[in-house]
């Protein structure tokens, strides 16, 4: 398969799907079959209904090298549904990242590379740490907005040649379970707000969570939201048997590619489980092992050996793993211009290599307290849960800190926040920052009952803020 690429990614696929992807796509959902059975628990159903889609993925979408797993101009892919890890999993083994086959058969255990929810950190190709659901797409909000913020640093808006150096999309896989969450609601509506069109978000639309069918408290028209955040949003609906649309996903993934002014969302019809004669569709099938006898039924509609467990054709393995051979052209046309480009822009250049090693700046001034407000600062820190003293303590020690934090970016750079140039954003409440600890609990003690300070410590702006600011400090 040969792949080009152009802005933000590769967008020309030249080689047809053949029996080999389709072998490859199958013996995935062996193995997440296999591996949560070995085990005794885990979640199977997602893995298995979402094979193709994960492999079409790794495979012709995203840029990305096994051998240069942090290499800066990749795409970054989020399962924002950690629980179902082994869609992440077997396609790093397909890919090479360094899982093998005996890392599956370690699935759920301890020091194993493959734990129940992937990790950042600890297994090569995790991109962030993912399982309270929502938290991914938040994850993904804020690399968008870091990518976006890091490419105004290092080029010219206009310079579109060098900018594709450091553009890439950040992929992110969520299930219903991640949007029926007011975190990736909140993180989404600011994504739709800033205009992130390096975020192309997946929405496995299965209709069933570990309790049941997911209409039984989510019935929202999930589209018309994301519309209505100002997202671009693609249908693509599951085929007659129950299967997953793979060549209506590719076309819209490569769709998605062609949009870089909006956020996308892909809506795609699945069956969870399927094939699975017996589990397919069932809340069963989305956290526990489908058991022995379904496993066998369903290896043998898939044209596999009931009698073997983790069997991988050594053809289909190699096959899957030329990805690595089209990753190493991908990275060295990437390389030859990046090294032009730093060539050409010596200073840019240490800038990027400061960035990328996330090295605080020498000459950092940092914003400075006189001696009174430090006084102020630390009484009304000593007496905080003293009733008239807390809305104090708050503006002072939490808002206070902010603004002056604010004005001095505005000096430091010289520039507006209101500005969405791909480098600066206004914080849309200073509550978004103020942290969890102020979400007091409070005793009127005259009648005995409990009340609640709410200060809107808003989790889905903070893990967008948060990720997006690691590199706020590169100015």
């Amino acid at each position: 398969m040969k792949q080009t690429m152009s802005k933000n990614t590769i967008t020309t696929i030249t080689t047809k799907w053949n029996e080999l992807d389709d072998k490859a796509v199958d013996t995935a959902r062996v193995l997440a079959m296999d591996s949560v059975q070995k085990v005794g628990n885990g979640h199977p159903g997602t893995a298995m209904s979402l094979a193709p889609i994960a492999y079409t993925l790794f495979q012709r979408i995203l840029r990305h090298d096994p051998a240069n797993p942090n290499w800066f101009g990749r795409d970054r892919f989020i399962l924002s549904c950690g629980h179902s890890s082994l869609t992440l999993y077997i396609q790093l083994f397909f890919s090479g990242y360094g899982i093998e086959l005996n890392d599956l058969q370690s699935f759920r255990t301890w020091g194993a590379k493959t734990p129940g929810h992937p990790e950042y950190g600890h297994t090569v190709g995790v991109e962030t740490t993912t399982g309270p659901l929502g938290q991914g797409v938040a994850n993904g909000v804020g690399m968008a907005m870091a990518a976006r913020f890091v490419r105004g640093l290092l080029t010219d808006k206009n310079d579109l040649e060098n900018s594709e150096l450091f553009s890439p999309n950040i992929w992110v896989l969520c299930s219903d379970g991640d949007l029926q969450e007011g975190i990736s609601a909140e993180a989404s509506s600011l994504a739709g707000t800033q205009k992130l069109g390096n975020l192309k978000v997946i929405y496995d639309d299965n209709r069933i969570s570990i309790e049941g069918d997911t209409h039984l408290a989510f019935t929202e028209d999930v589209s018309a939201r994301y519309k209505a955040y100002g997202w671009e949003v693609f249908e693509v609906e599951m085929k007659k048997d129950g299967n997953v649309d793979r060549e209506k996903f590719e076309t819209a993934a490569l769709s998605a590619l062609k949009i870089n002014d909006r956020p996308v969302l892909i809506r795609l019809k699945s069956v969870i489980a399927w094939p699975a004669p017996s589990a397919k569709g069932t809340a069963k099938s989305h956290g526990s092992a489908l058991g022995a006898d379904e496993v066998a039924k369903t290896k043998a509609i898939l044209g596999f050996d009931e009698t073997k467990s983790f069997y991988v054709d050594e053809k289909v393995l190699a096959h899957a793993r030329e990805v690595k051979t089209r990753a190493e052209t991908l990275y060295k046309e990437w390389d030859k211009k990046f090294q032009s480009w730093r060539h050409a822009n010596p200073e840019k250049g240490k800038l990027f290599d400061r960035i990328k090693n996330l090295d605080i700046p020498t000459n950092l001034e940092l914003p400075k307290f006189e001696d009174k407000d430090k006084k102020l600062i630390q009484y009304l820190a000593q007496h905080e849960h003293t009733s008239p003293f807390r809305h104090a303590y708050v503006q002072f020690h939490v808002k206070a800190p902010i603004f002056v934090f604010r004005q001095w970016m505005k000096h430091q750079v010289g520039c507006s926040w209101n500005e969405i140039s791909g480098r600066y954003v206004e914080f849309p409440d200073d509550e978004f920052f103020i942290p969890t600890s102020f979400r007091q609990q409070s005793k009127d003690n005259k009648q005995g009952s409990e009340g609640e300070i709410e200060v809107n410590h808003r989790e889905s702006a903070r893990l967008a803020y948060e990720t997006a600011c690691k590199h706020a400090v590169a100015e």
